[in-house]
């Protein structure tokens, strides 16, 4: 049958489009009834690919990666502790040179002879005050210890609940990535 020309006896006129197949990658918007494949170009456009490898000067490939899943099961608590003292030592020591550094500066400010001035005045302390540098420091040192050893301990006691709770839930999962030596 021959399509019928739009009329009033009879339905409009059915449209017929070309049995030309559309250019690759192109999408006319009609319905599609077959799949092509891509096809990957024969011949690379655009200049040579280097690899890294070459323009090092080596011929070898790079070493193989593999991905490996690990759990870390359980924390040994004297290296916890060891690892802590060793930081807490550092931590101690750039706590003395800061307080070093501010007594200086606030020294210079005038603001120790005004304290000292103030203190030795009659009816508030009548007492000899001196404030020196020694005298701050062996303070920040005592304050500094303290807070060293008892931040020691309590990475321990994280290290304790962490190994009881990685027995009971498991422990934290990490993904290292190996390269294979050839």
């Amino acid at each position: 049958m021959s399509p019928q020309p739009a009329g009033e006896d009879g339905p409009p006129a059915a449209q017929t489009r070309p049995l030309v197949a559309p250019a690759q990658g192109a999408y006319d918007g009609g319905e599609r009834t077959s799949v092509i494949p891509r096809q990957t170009p024969a011949v690379p456009s655009g200049p040579p690919r280097r690899s890294v490898d070459n323009e090092r000067g080596q011929g070898a490939k790079r070493p193989a990666l593999r991905r490996v899943k690990r759990t870390l099961a359980r924390l040994d608590l004297l290296s916890v502790l060891k690892l802590s003292l060793l930081f807490y030592a550092v931590a101690f020591l750039l706590w003395l040179g800061f307080v070093a550094i501010v007594y200086r500066v606030l020294e210079s400010l005038g603001l120790f002879a005004t304290i000292e001035e103030f203190v030795g005045h009659p009816g508030v302390g009548n007492t000899p005050f001196d404030i020196t540098l020694g005298n701050v420091e062996r303070w920040a040192a005592l304050v500094g210890a303290a807070f060293a050893v008892l931040g020691s301990l309590a990475n321990v006691g994280v290290a304790i609940l962490y190994n009881i709770f990685s027995a009971l839930f498991g422990g934290l999962e990490m993904t290292f990535i190996e390269r294979a030596d050839r």
